[in-house]
């Protein structure tokens, strides 16, 4: 017959393995989670890139776009700036060929930015894993983008409306170059935010 001493030693060899093995899976598993986690992130850190990729390209698209406007906004400055700096009053006449004459080169070219890339990028969520102060920064630029083209589009209704119930070219033609000036003014504070991010006339070329 067994001893008790023996018996005692089999169940403390027995317990002993099923201890060993239990460890053994626990650990398993916390490497399983810790892979699995590390894969997850992985991924997440490529969709980052790519949406990141898309946000970029959009910038730069947009910024061509601004530049372009903003270009065709100071022409157009110049042009009514070089008749009113001969310190003459301007006639109904001037007033009326000049805007005939801004009319016919397109009295605005606004820039159509869009935001496609940054609000794909917002539904994804992807913005929580990203550091803080760098999602503020793009936040804040395609706020100040969308607010631009918001007032832009203000201004264009009022001038338009001015436009349609008034036959003073003279005041036409004043309102005409303030609205042309503040456009100006909105696209220069915008541009000034792309360069913050980085993107400027050389990169936004390649």
């Amino acid at each position: 017959m067994e001893s008790i001493s023996s018996r005692k030693e089999k169940v403390f060899q027995l317990l002993k393995r099923g201890f060993i093995e239990l460890i053994s899976v626990f650990v398993a598993i916390l490497l399983a989670l810790w892979v699995d986690e590390l894969y997850e992130d992985y991924q997440r850190q490529q969709r980052i890139g790519l949406a990141m990729q898309s946000v970029m390209s959009e910038m730069k698209d947009n910024h061509k776009l601004l530049l372009k406007a903003h270009d065709f906004q100071t022409k157009t400055l110049s042009i009514i700036r070089d008749k009113f700096s001969k310190n003459e009053d301007v006639t109904e006449v001037q007033a009326e060929e000049l805007l005939a004459k801004m009319y016919q080169r397109s009295m605005f070219h606004p820039a159509r930015l869009i935001d496609t890339a940054w609000q794909v990028m917002l539904q994804s969520q992807l913005l929580n894993y990203m550091p803080h102060e760098t999602v503020l920064k793009y936040a804040h630029h395609y706020k100040a983008q969308q607010d631009m083209m918001e007032r832009q589009k203000l201004i264009l209704q009022n001038l338009d409306n001015y436009r349609i119930n008034s036959e003073n070219y003279s005041q036409m033609l004043y309102l005409y170059n303030h609205s042309v000036n503040e456009i100006w003014w909105s696209e220069k504070n915008l541009l000034a935010s792309f360069s913050n991010l980085g993107v400027s006339a050389d990169n936004s070329n390649k």
